[in-house]
């Protein structure tokens, strides 16, 4: 389930270059935990309200961080699937 992955995403790499490049599943699921979770902080920073213009301005600027975040989350799941054949 979740929690095996994400232990197994937690293990240390074992010797060997391929397994240092290769990225496994639990991997890319850790990735798109950590871009949900940044998603998720976002929506409460504007649902709760910006305090100024500064405060919207930085989350327009993290916004932006999350959609190339999101992009190239559906690249490396491209990368991965295509590493399986």
């Amino acid at each position: 389930g979740g929690a095996a992955m994400i232990d197994q995403a937690l293990e240390k790499p074992s010797a060997g270059a391929a397994h240092l490049t290769k990225l496994a599943k639990a991997e890319t699921v850790a990735l798109w935990h950590a871009v949900n979770w940044m998603e998720n902080v976002l929506h409460e920073w504007k649902r709760e309200g910006f305090k100024d213009d500064q405060d919207l301005a930085q989350h327009e600027v993290q916004r932006h961080i999350l959609t190339t975040a999101k992009r190239a989350l559906r690249k490396v799941n491209k990368i991965r699937k295509e590493q399986r054949t």
